[in-house]
Order: C-alpha cells, then sequence, then structure tokens
C-alpha cells in the first residue's frame, strides 16, 4: 500500500508539475515548438487506388492530347505533384487569425504553398476551402495564381495571411488561394466504398522550394519569399534548416516528422554528410532554331514547345565502358516517349528570359530568369537556386557478381524531391537495374502506365541500389554514396506487404531519352528511395545533409562539405534537448514528491 500510493502520488505530482493531461502530451508529442526548433509530425496515409490503373489512365489521357493542348500545358508553370502514387505525407498547418486548419502534402519539388478557397465549388474542391472572410488578418494581392501538374491543374489568385506551424506564425505570407482545381483534390474511397476521413485527405501543397521556383515569376514577377524561408526570416527558428524523416513505408499515420530548425539525431545512424546544393547558371541559348544542346520546350521560334528538354533521344550504356552516355543532342523533344514521367513532374517551361539555365554548362534546363528583390539588404540572394538538388556522378547496383554501374561522362544532378513516389532513371538504366536486382525474368514492362512490374520476392534480395554524388560540380574520387536495400524499392500492391502480395511495383521507373526526362544528366530521386535517409535541407549556406535512416538498412558513406558542420552541431543540440529537458523535468518530479513522502506521508504511516 505504501510503494502504491508513492506511485500514485508521484503521478499526480508529475502531471501537476508539468501541467499536462496525457492527451495534452501526445499531442506535444505530435507537434511542438521550443527554443525557435518546431517539430511537426508527418503522418502518411496509403491510398486506396490501384496505382498502376492510375497511372494507366493518365498515360491514357496524355497520349490523347493533342499538339495543340500540349502546347497550351507548356505555357503554364509546372511543378512536381505531391506523393499521390500510393500514399501521401502530409502535415498540418493554421492560416489566418483565428487559424483554419489544413492538412498539406509536404513537396520539396515544388516552391508554392497554396489552400482551396471556401468560394470553390465542391465538385473541384471537396473538403472545404479558406474562408477569407473569417480572417482578420486576410489580405488581397491583384497577382494571379496557377500551376499546371502533370495530372491537374489549380488556379487562383495569390493572397497574403498569417500561416502557422505548431504555433509558430508567420505574418503576411504570401500564398496561392486556388479557385479552381482540376484532377488534383479527389476523395479517396475506403475499402467498404465510404469516403475517407477529409481530415486526412490532402487539401493543399506545402512546396519547400527555392524562392526562384514559385509560379509568380511564371508572371513577370519578382519570386516571393516561400513560408519556410520567412520561418528564417522572421527569426521563428534557430537555424535556418529543416530536416525531414519519412520513416519506413509499411510504417502508417504519424510515423514521420519534419523539424523546422534543427534535427533529431535518434532518427538516423552514423553522420550527417552534407552536399552543396547544384547551382544554376544562365547563358545565351546558342541554338536560335531551338534545337541545340537540349533546348527546352518553346526554348526559341521554331523550337517544340512539346517537351524539347532534350529528353527525346535514347542514352546508350556502354557495359564495357561502365559508362552512361547522353547521346541526345537533337532536343526533338518527344513526349510520348517519356513515359508516366511527363504525368508525374514538370519543370517550367515556358521561356520569358531567351536564356538557357544551365549547371557548369553540362545541365540544361529551361526556366524564366528572375533576380531577387535586391531593394532588401536582409533577403539572402538565392539567385540559381530552385531545386534542392546536389551533383550526381553515377548510379550503382551492387549485387554480387550482377553490379552494374552507371557513370555520367560529366557532372550531373540529383533532384531529390520528396512530392514524387518513385525515382525516375532512363529506360535503360532502369531496365538494367531491375535486371540486375530481380533477375531477366523477374519483372516486366506494364506498357499502358509505363511503370515496371517486379516479382515480389525480390524484396528479399540482398542487392542495393547506389547513388553516387559530388561535393562540386566536378567528379571526385571516392564519390558520397547513398545505397538503398531492394525490400524498399519492392511497393505491394495487393498486399500490406511484399511477402503477401502477389503483385508488385518497382520504386524505380523508366523514363525514355536521357537525364531522366528532365534534361542533359539531370535526375528525379522520389520518395521511394529517400523514405531509406534522413535529409537536412540548409537555406543559410545552400547545403543539403545526408545521413541513412535509422533501422532503415540503408547507408551513407563519404566525406562531404566541411564548411555546413557548424550548423548541423548546434541544431543536433538543439533539437534533441526537446526531449533531453522533458525526461530531466519528469526525473526532479519523481525525486521531489519522494522527497515530501518522506517528510510528510510516511510518518502517517508509521504512527
Amino acid at each position: 500500500m505504501l510503494v502504491l500510493s508513492l506511485t500514485m502520488a508521484c503521478a499526480l505530482v508529475v502531471t501537476a508539475t508539468t501541467g499536462l493531461d496525457s492527451s495534452a502530451i501526445h499531442a506535444n508529442e505530435r507537434s511542438t515548438i521550443s527554443n525557435r526548433v518546431i517539430r511537426m509530425p508527418i503522418i502518411r496515409k496509403p491510398q486506396e487506388m490501384d496505382i498502376l490503373e492510375t497511372a494507366r489512365v493518365r498515360q491514357k489521357h496524355r497520349n490523347g492530347l493533342t499538339s495543340l493542348q500540349k502546347r497550351e500545358q507548356a505555357s503554364t508553370f509546372h511543378a512536381s505533384l505531391y506523393n499521390d502514387q500510393g500514399s501521401q505525407y502530409l502535415i498540418s498547418i493554421g492560416v489566418g487569425t483565428p487559424p483554419q486548419n489544413f492538412s498539406v502534402t509536404l513537396d520539396t519539388g515544388s516552391a508554392d504553398l497554396w489552400i482551396p478557397s471556401s468560394t470553390c465549388d465542391k465538385t473541384s474542391c471537396p473538403f472545404g476551402g479558406f474562408n477569407t472572410a473569417a480572417s482578420s488578418t486576410f489580405q488581397e494581392m491583384q497577382e494571379k495564381f496557377s500551376i499546371q501538374y502533370g495530372i491537374g491543374s489549380v488556379n487562383g489568385t495569390y493572397v497574403q495571411d498569417t500561416v502557422e506551424v505548431a504555433g509558430a506564425k508567420v505574418s503576411q505570407q504570401q500564398f496561392g488561394l486556388a479557385d479552381h482545381t482540376k484532377d488534383i483534390l479527389i476523395p479517396q474511397e475506403n475499402s467498404d466504398g465510404s469516403s475517407s476521413s477529409a481530415s486526412l485527405d490532402a487539401n493543399g501543397i506545402l512546396g519547400l522550394g527555392y524562392p526562384q521556383l514559385t509560379a509568380a515569376t511564371t508572371q513577370n514577377n519578382p519570386a516571393y519569399t516561400p513560408f519556410v524561408f520567412n520561418l528564417v526570416q522572421q527569426g521563428l527558428i534557430q537555424e535556418p534548416i529543416f530536416s525531414v524523416y519519412m520513416n519506413s513505408a509499411s510504417q502508417l499515420g504519424w510515423s514521420g516528422e519534419i523539424i523546422f530548425g534543427g534535427v533529431d539525431k535518434s532518427k538516423y545512424e552514423g553522420d550527417l554528410i552534407y552536399l552543396p546544393v547544384a547551382k544554376l547558371q544562365s547563358h545565351p541559348s546558342p541554338s536560335p532554331e531551338g534545337t541545340g544542346s537540349g533546348g527546352g520546350p518553346g526554348s526559341e521560334p521554331g523550337g517544340d514547345s512539346d517537351g524539347g528538354d532534350g529528353g527525346g533521344g535514347n542514352g546508350t550504356y556502354d557495359e564495357e565502358d561502365e559508362e552512361y552516355d547522353d547521346d541526345d543532342d537533337d532536343g526533338n523533344g518527344d513526349d510520348d516517349a517519356r513515359g508516366p514521367f511527363v504525368e508525374k513532374h514538370h519543370l517550367r517551361t515556358i521561356d520569358l528570359s531567351n536564356l538557357d539555365i544551365s549547371i557548369d554548362e553540362h545541365i540544361d534546363l529551361h526556366l524564366p530568369l528572375h533576380k531577387s528583390d535586391s531593394n532588401s539588404s536582409s533577403t539572402p540572394n538565392y539567385d540559381g537556386y530552385y531545386y534542392w538538388m546536389v551533383y550526381g556522378q553515377g548510379i550503382a547496383v551492387r549485387n554480387g557478381n550482377q553490379s552494374p554501374q552507371f557513370k555520367l561522362q560529366k557532372p550531373g544532378a540529383f533532384i531529390l524531391d520528396t512530392g514524387t513516389t518513385l525515382t525516375y532513371l532512363p529506360n535503360d538504366v532502369a531496365i538494367s537495374i531491375a535486371t540486375a536486382m530481380a533477375g531477366s525474368n523477374g519483372f516486366q514492362l506494364d506498357r499502358q502506365s509505363g511503370l515496371l512490374v517486379v516479382d515480389c520476392s525480390t524484396a528479399s534480395s540482398s542487392a542495393t541500389l547506389e547513388l553516387q554524388m559530388s561535393t562540386s560540380p566536378s567528379l571526385t574520387s571516392p564519390p558520397v554514396t547513398f545505397a538503398v536495400k531492394a525490400s524498399e524499392l519492392v511497393i505491394p500492391l495487393d498486399g500490406k506487404t511484399a511477402a503477401t502480395a502477389k503483385t508488385c511495383l518497382f520504386g524505380i521507373a523508366p523514363v525514355g531519352g536521357s537525364g531522366g526526362g528532365l534534361g542533359s544528366n539531370m535526375f528525379l530521386i522520389g520518395d521511394s528511395m529517400l523514405r531509406s535517409s534522413y535529409l537536412v535541407f540548409d537555406m543559410g549556406k545552400n547545403m543539403v545533409g545526408i545521413a541513412a535512416a535509422k533501422g532503415m538498412g540503408a547507408s551513407v558513406n563519404g566525406t562531404g562539405a566541411s564548411s555546413s558542420s557548424e550548423n548541423g552541431n548546434a541544431s543536433e543540440s538543439s533539437a534533441s534537448s526537446q526531449h533531453g529537458l522533458s525526461l530531466a523535468s519528469l526525473w526532479y518530479g519523481q525525486l521531489y514528491v519522494t522527497l515530501l513522502f518522506v517528510l510528510f506521508v510516511s510518518p502517517l504511516y508509521l504512527y
């Protein structure tokens, strides 16, 4: 009875000391802010749909477009869409005063935040929208907002209001308020035929890319400061970084986490290795015909705006030299040859500046060139930075004797995009990887969708897929490597795990031509690989830190750029200290109640 009373007293006093009941503690673990380090949970919600069938329908729709319709699509800002093939990674935000809550998709491959308006019709915006009249801090802007995604579109206007995460409020944040969407905000049906809960459906997108990537620049307006960069400029986070942990594909619910202003050492193994963000540099277009050196869509009069990003030819893999050679120099831009890639991820295709933008004259990308607002001395200069992408120099499979390597003959870039489910590589590279991992008879190409269906037993293979990255625009030896297990690249379609499923999708998708359909030597790295990593995005030093996520069987090796270590150490201490303080508070509370018991309660029992 004495022990029971002591335990009960400890529980009561500790609860009173911390000022939290059990439900509040649970909520605090899910969303906290301390010492300007903001923790936000990421919920992974699987889609109740057939991934292959969805891809087939979208590809059929794309193939049915006329050349004129394709050109019309190319006149709008194009960006990657959220993780819609199989799952969604969502976080909760509040918009307005008082805040109206929205679940939005986390997307490092775009830069705009947008949510639906309450005036948007139910068909277009099924989960409700933002009521501008109910917010005392809402401000109109006379500026149109429009993004064309591969599977749909969103249109509306730019507005300003307060946006908050975990209680940290960004004032006068510019974002898109959608009055019309098409094929984006779609209710998912549960297995019993009922609609899913709106609170768990994506009702907008939170882009985490650079200011130059915002859709505002396509209206000939200057780039504005996106939400995550405003967290830095308004002094709301301790360090100019954010870190993303997605967890395993089999972990559902509130399993992942994003931290604004810090990192969590408990979520990864080994050290964080930092790599510089690949910067895009402009140079005059060398070909007035729009046919030279990977000219972008509509790059010049006479160019093919269907998608002439240099991705229409076929790259060749020389098994003897083990080098991947980009031989596409005609810039003919065969859209259909690129398969599902065009349905999943788009870069800007409209050319306003008459400039090619390349990374050290090797990576071609067509984007309108806009300078940041130079009138503000407090605004960092992000000119040349668009995507969170790192220098890439090769890809390899490690599987005993079947270990092909694909070395880039010139530096490339890997775009790290949390808003895309699969990883997209050139046709022959993707096929060679599937062959090395699953065997020549262990996979097949689903021609209706352009995706690879793989034998589910491949998940038990010891093979790994390795990205080889550089710490500079030049090839380095040895490279920084990030290796992912085969089990994380096998996605079950008709079962909870690959062991129970009969049909599985391969996490590597082939795209026609070279460079992943983006341009010369540019590759899109999606969640199929990124969820095995812990990522730190450094806005202050323009670097990306990468480590192996704990328990995923991945590995990261090499020597990274040392100039970002200061941020890494400081932010790790800041983020990790939150749990340390809470544990210390509990320990002192227990000690305190024990002393109280010894001094006041024990004499009563002894008496």
